[in-house]
């Protein structure tokens, strides 16, 4: 009787105890809710607002609101999409707790025919579809009359959301265009014809470069002379595009306007393509390369060296990533080593301007090299493959194919990811420690950046030019094209880096805070392996199979035209006709296999995986549940 009374009392006390700590759990939670208490628990704080967007919300004096549509009752929603509709509402509520009152948000659940799907189609939201059904998820930043709209929110862009967020409040904060100051020696923003009588008949003008349209659209854009002693502060952005042959005041001017917190986004080039396309076609077999850009001493001060080959920085071409094209309509494919065809593995994936990109063309681009300890944050943007090397200007000069098989024959790859672009932050350090050159007015030299300042640099200035970053669509022959579209992401890299150095320097801090990528290191090594093993086999194959197709044709040849019998074949070279014949169609055959067995491998691999990982855990705690009840019972028996 004493027993049960035990295991009664043990029951009641174990209920009661779950009771209780299930009544503490809801308060708990209520009381959170009510006051708004987050703890973020994550190693990177991904749920917390970063320093950036903080002091940006607490500078605000003006009212700002933010639209939220997300069509809430479809039934048709992914899964997927709501988790992170809460997601966002979670951010959200994090903007206008630390607005302090400035920042409202209303929330719209647009449905067909309603009030609020009108409101977001004057906002602009754009409609997505769920199976059959249109539905709205995006957002609208008003302040005054200024709107920002981030016409679709997407699951896959969630690490760049509070960087855009942050950027339409500021955006609609601080309306009036950037200036952007552009110095170059290439036609970008268009030229006059030289010769006066064709300037008079209105023949002979230069269009601006399509980049520069795009510009134009977003900011404001005033051409620097090339021997210019002064930048003005009222320029927000120094774009440098090729920039040759400037002379000591005007590097000097680049100084100063850096060291007083100046933006500087430079585009220089080995060997500069669109320069070459200016010379007349006469000129063009006749004139050495054209020359590499030069910023003197600056780039020395920044601890940056320009690679060289020889008396000139070299030409990279790349094995892994060079462009493969047919060199005409309906031809086959040629190799370019020296027109770079970059794709994700090549950019930083955690960098906000080029984390998105997966396409880019770059055209006999040099590299950078980065040198000595300047104390500013280096961040490596865009690298080539570590099969790539450097090539001499004339080798690169001609897109002829046969040049690209000679510099392929002859390239000489270090092993070595060269670096194509990168950017520099901090304090930085004039390159005219003596003041002005040439003894002119100096006095109010600045000797190191009154404020954080920011560098970008790109090794290809060709990568903006239209041949280059687009390509004509209805052109007939000798016609110009009805339009142009984008050949790649060139002129998306240069509207990115522009937009992020428009901002402010808290928009400027604020970086890609996505969920880190944890990658399963033991099964990508299994992986690699097993890839590694597949290609060894397929490439031996491969090799034997291009040895038997090449005999093969050369005993074709010997039959005689149009007849199906053998002709000048001895009775061997019948026998090994046949014997190639049969090789070749059990190599084909292994091949097949092959794919198969890597297939049927991975996915293998893939199910074990899985069921680790969600059998694993549940398993151990079942276990784990065994253990303590077969204990628990080994006790009462006991008592």
């Amino acid at each position: 009787m004493k027993t049960k009374n035990n295991a009664l009392s043990t029951y009641l006390f174990s209920t009661l105890g779950l009771l209780v700590m299930a009544a503490l759990l809801v308060a708990v939670n209520l009381l959170v809710g009510v006051v708004n208490l987050r703890l973020d628990a994550t190693q990177d704080k991904l749920h917390t607002l970063s320093r950036g967007t903080r002091e940006t919300l607490a500078g605000m004096d003006t009212d700002v609101t933010i639209n939220f549509y997300f069509s809430r009752d479809l039934a048709e929603l992914p899964v997927g999409i709501k988790n992170y509709a809460r997601r966002v509402e979670d951010l959200l509520k994090e903007y206008e707790h630390h607005g302090k009152g400035r920042i409202r948000v209303r929330k719209f659940n647009p449905k067909p025919d309603s009030d609020a799907e009108e409101a977001a189609r004057v906002d602009n939201i754009e409609p997505m579809q769920a199976g059959m059904m249109p539905f709205y998820f995006g957002l609208a930043v008003k302040c005054l009359d200024e709107v920002q709209t981030i016409a679709q929110l997407s699951p896959g862009r969630e690490e760049r959301l509070e960087y855009d967020l942050t950027r339409a409040i500021y955006r609609v904060l601080n309306p009036d265009k950037p200036r952007i100051g552009l110095l170059s020696s290439l036609p970008i923003l268009g030229s006059a014809p030289q010769n006066p009588m064709m300037a008079m008949q209105g023949r002979g003008q230069t269009p601006p470069w399509l980049v520069a349209q795009i510009m134009r659209q977003d900011y404001e854009v005033e051409e620097l002379a090339a021997d210019t002693d002064t930048i003005s502060g009222e320029i927000d952005i120094l774009l440098l595009v090729h920039p040759k042959d400037l002379p000591p005041a005007t590097l000097y001017a680049i100084d100063q306007y850096l060291l007083r917190g100046g933006r500087v986004l430079a585009f220089l080039d080995a060997m500069s393509l669109a320069e070459q396309m200016q010379q007349p076609p006469q000129m063009m077999g006749m004139r050495p390369p054209t020359g590499a850009s030069s910023l003197g001493p600056l780039l020395a001060a920044w601890g940056v060296n320009f690679v060289q080959l020889g008396d000139e920085p070299g030409v990279i071409a790349d094995t892994q990533y060079m462009l493969q094209a047919p060199s005409q309509p309906g031809q086959p494919e040629q190799a370019f080593p020296t027109v770079l065809a970059l794709g994700a593995d090549a950019l930083s994936r955690t960098d906000i301007t080029v984390g998105q990109l997966d396409n880019l063309w770059l055209a006999n681009s040099g590299a950078f090299v980065l040198e000595g300890e300047t104390g500013l944050a280096r961040t490596r943007l865009v690298e080539s493959s570590d099969k790539a090397g450097f090539v001499e200007k004339f080798q690169a000069m001609s897109l002829d194919p046969s040049t690209g098989r000679r510099i392929l024959d002859a390239l000489k790859t270090d092993g070595t990811r060269h670096l194509l672009g990168l950017r520099l932050e901090g304090t930085f350090a004039t390159a005219f420690p003596e003041g002005a050159p040439g003894g002119g007015e100096g006095g109010d030299s600045l000797k190191k950046s009154s404020r954080d300042s920011v560098v970008v640099l790109f090794a290809d200035a060709d990568l903006l030019s239209n041949d280059i970053a687009f390509v004509g669509v209805g052109a007939g022959p000798g016609r110009q094209p009805l339009f142009y579209e984008p050949r790649n992401q060139n002129a998306s890299l240069l509207m990115n880096t522009l937009e992020w150095l428009a901002g402010d320097n808290n928009l400027i801090s604020l970086r890609s805070r996505g969920v880190r990528k944890r990658p399963l290191e033991r099964f990508d090594t299994m992986l690699a392996e097993a890839r590694k093993e597949y290609q060894s086999v397929m490439e031996q194959l491969e090799k034997e199979l291009r040895e038997t197709e090449r005999r093969l044709r050369e005993l074709e040849e010997k039959k005689a035209p149009g007849q199906n019998r053998q002709w000048h074949l001895s009775p061997e070279q019948q026998t090994e006709l046949e014997n190639l014949k049969k090789k070749s169609e059990i190599a084909e055959r292994r091949q097949r296999d092959l794919r198969k067995e890597y297939r049927r491998d991975v996915e293998s691999l893939e199910k074990a995986l899985m069921v680790l990982n969600i059998g694993a855990m549940p398993a151990l705690v079942a276990l784990g549940g065994l253990a303590l009840a077969l204990v628990k019972r080994r006790r009462m028996v006991r008592k």
